[in-house]
């Protein structure tokens, strides 16, 4: 018996430092995206009569390894599922992936959008950053749940900025994507829950959520996130949507994080 425990304790010290070690890699990767992004929106947006030479030189530079990095992007993302399919270790495809998605869609943010898209892009990369060390550390429908309130909240910043002006049909695009993107997933959480936290994909049966999840929770998640995108269009002011959206996500948060006690 004791030996048992033994050995149960092992794994879970060894999961524990594997689940730290990954969010150090999300946490790191992150910053470096973030100091290139601000780099790149100091010299291409804040560029002065010292700068303005290298400023010429990234008009033609920015563009081109936006692409190329995309482009990498794709090819991490091939050799990501390919290694998934393979059982192997797909942490190496994943950095490359991420990052290069990180690079190119910084660089033709500012190609396209200027300060305003390289802004969200430091938003998203925050947002990617934050969502992946809730994703080891709490539970998996928190997790849901946190995606659910970021996407809101990004489109908030997004409708905030763009809504009313010349930039406002990527307002409606977006909150129309993330209308879609809420529902889906909550058709999923429906398919879950009938399949007590297993869906099934290509014949193979995987667990996603536990059994013990309250589904509630993240029905609730999709009905707020879905009213505050609605209330948006409307042209209902963003701080008090914000307030509405942010509530939500702490009281979310208190209730899974005493559960974790």
């Amino acid at each position: 018996m004791n030996k048992n425990m033994k050995q149960v304790k092992a794994a879970k010290a060894k999961a524990e430092e594997e689940a730290l070690n990954r969010i150090l890699y999300w946490v790191a990767g992150g910053a470096v995206l973030e100091f290139l992004l601000l780099l790149l929106n100091r010299y291409w947006c804040h560029y002065g009569p010292k700068t303005l030479q290298l400023r010429l030189v990234l008009e033609k530079v920015i563009p081109v390894a936006g692409w190329i990095a995309l482009a990498a992007a794709a090819g991490g993302a091939w050799l990501w599922v390919r290694s998934a399919r393979e059982k192997k270790s797909v942490t190496l495809p994943i950095i490359l992936c991420l990052m290069m998605l990180g690079i190119g869609g910084g660089c033709l943010a500012a190609k396209f959008f200027g300060e305003p898209g390289i802004l969200l892009m430091c938003f998203l990369v925050l947002a990617v950053a934050v969502l992946a060390i809730l994703y080891y550390l709490y539970q998996r429908e928190f997790f849901l749940l946190s995606c659910q309130g970021a996407v809101v909240l990004i489109g908030l910043w997004v409708c905030n900025r763009g809504l009313g002006g010349g930039k406002a049909v990527f307002c409606y695009l977006y909150v129309i994507g993330a209308v879609l993107a809420l529902l889906a997933l909550a058709v999923l959480c429906r398919k879950l829950q009938a399949g007590n936290g297993v869906l099934e994909w290509r014949e193979e049966k995987r667990r996603i959520l536990p059994k013990e999840v309250n589904y509630t929770f993240l029905y609730g998640g999709t009905v707020v996130s879905l009213a505050v995108l609605v209330c948006t269009l409307l042209a209902l002011p963003i701080m008090v949507l914000c307030a509405v959206e942010v509530a939500w996500l702490f009281v979310t948060a208190v209730y899974y994080t005493v559960k974790l006690m």
